[in-house]
This record gives structure tokens, C-alpha cells and sequence, in this order.
């Protein structure tokens, strides 16, 4: 289950992401182990996370995986 957690949570800051940054509202085990990953980044306040090449390409990765086809984006 926690491998399904992160792979959905992936995909929404994917699908949320404005450029290379999106809102940090996710759970934040989460995001310290895409961290941990060097996916993603967090500013200091851990508001933002920004997000690079690497990330995207696991995003897509994981929307592949699951044959999600998001409208628009991808």
C-alpha cells in the first residue's frame, strides 16, 4: 500500500505542478523520501516542491504503470 501511496502521490504533484513547482500538500513521509531520491525539492518553508527532468520522467513512468491517461498532460 505504501508503495501505491507514493506512486499516486507522484502522479498528482505531476498533474498539479505549475512548471517546475508545485504545492506541497502532500504527506510529507512522502515527500522526504522523493527528497531522499533527489525527485524533488522542497523550499525552506516546505511549501513548494520543485520538481526536475528525473521526476518528471518517473511520473510518467508510474502513469504508464498503472495506464492512466491523464486529459492534457503527460
Amino acid at each position: 500500500m505504501d508503495q501505491l501511496i507514493e506512486d499516486l502521490t507522484v502522479v498528482l504533484i505531476h498533474l498539479t505542478a505549475s512548471g517546475n513547482e508545485s504545492w506541497r500538500g502532500y504527506d510529507t513521509d512522502v515527500l522526504r523520501k522523493l527528497k531522499k531520491e533527489n525527485l524533488i525539492g522542497l523550499s525552506n518553508s516546505w511549501q513548494t516542491v520543485y520538481i526536475g527532468e528525473n521526476f518528471k520522467n518517473k511520473a510518467i513512468e508510474i502513469i504508464n504503470k498503472y495506464q492512466l491517461v491523464p486529459e492534457g498532460k503527460e
